[in-house]
């Protein structure tokens, strides 16, 4: 069974010039509604594009402010280490036959074998012990520091600095 157009025509209720008529307005109509939907595509792939674009800044933007962030904990680890390792007591002070307990940030009580001097010295605040970063990453070093040299490494890191008594 052919269209409704085609029946129409076959029982000549409509003239061949508004059959190629309604043939033309519709070819117009699927054209108009095809370039509409391809506008509409290309829109709907632009802001996919722009969205995609905006969260790789993001991503971008976060992974910056992450490797600042890290730069900045690794520079500030660093000015305490050689902060401490400049003001350290000279090892002819600090070994001695007296144990010295202290937490460490790995919460064990580790100690130093210091004189009797330098035991009294820390009992009164006048030294202070810091833990800094050894010369192999994964291990620690723990320095005896006179105290204005202590309370400059807690300005930097608070955590640094293991023992002062006040």
């Amino acid at each position: 069974m052919g269209s409704l157009r085609d029946e129409l025509f076959k029982a000549k209720l409509v003239s061949d010039k508004d059959v190629s008529k309604a043939r033309r307005d519709e070819h117009q109509e699927k054209k108009e509604l095809g370039r509409k939907t391809v506008e509409e595509q290309k829109r709907k792939e632009q802001e996919a594009r722009e969205a995609e674009a905006r969260a790789r800044r993001e991503e971008d933007k976060r992974r910056e402010q992450s490797r600042r962030a890290e730069e900045s904990k690794k520079e500030s680890r660093f000015k305490v280490r050689d902060l401490a390792r400049g003001a350290a007591l000279p090892s002819a002070r600090t070994g001695g036959t007296r144990r010295f307990y202290f937490v460490a940030r790995s919460n064990l009580v580790p100690y130093l074998e210091v004189s009797q001097e330098t035991g009294l010295d820390l009992e009164h605040g006048r030294l202070a012990i810091v833990e800094v970063e050894g010369k192999r990453r994964d291990r620690v070093d723990f320095v005896i520091v006179p105290r204005d040299a202590a309370e400059r490494i807690q300005a930097l890191d608070a955590e640094a600095v293991r023992f002062l008594n006040r």
